[in-house]
């Protein structure tokens, strides 16, 4: 349980740094480009990353779905086009496609071929929040989808 006193807070909190420092070690410099082929990045970058945003979010088949302002949230979209100085998104899975749910990969939409990620308990997945990076999460289909949804930003902007 999440309070804001004591060491369920600190244990949050602990969590939040380690998913920004892995963000940041894959995270490239202003100047490098994704590599869209291995969904990552191609250079480690020496900038710090802060946390912008953070969500638990809670995936449901019907029509009590989460929604992010008039779109479900199985809508294709950037996320940089939500907040424009979101640089970098992450998704921490705390619940596992089969086990816990069904249907609610997340996809990345390529005009080739769309690559899914299976939700895995514990599996973090990284990405630049520009248009390189255009993705969707796919209806669930029976059961609860948890995951918590990661915004960061580079505090430091180049005019």
């Amino acid at each position: 349980r999440y309070s804001t006193h004591g060491k369920s807070c600190e244990l949050v909190d602990k969590i939040m740094d380690r998913i920004r420092q892995r963000v940041e070690r894959r995270a490239p410099p202003p100047s490098t480009k994704p590599n869209k082929k291995k969904r990552g990045f191609t250079a480690p970058a020496k900038q710090s990353l802060s946390l912008e945003w953070a969500m638990f979010t809670r995936l449901r088949p019907g029509p009590d779905n989460a929604t992010r302002s008039d779109l479900p949230y199985w809508a294709p979209h950037l996320d940089k086009s939500n907040v424009i100085s979101w640089d970098h998104s992450g998704v921490l899975y705390l619940t596992t496609k089969g086990e816990h749910f069904e249907g609610g990969e997340f996809a990345f939409l390529d005009q080739d071929e769309d690559v899914l990620v299976e939700p895995r308990q514990g599996r973090l997945v990284t990405f630049t929040s520009g248009p390189e990076n255009l993705h969707q999460v796919r209806k669930v289909t029976s059961g609860t989808r948890y995951n918590l949804a990661l915004f960061f930003g580079n505090p430091v902007k180049v005019l």
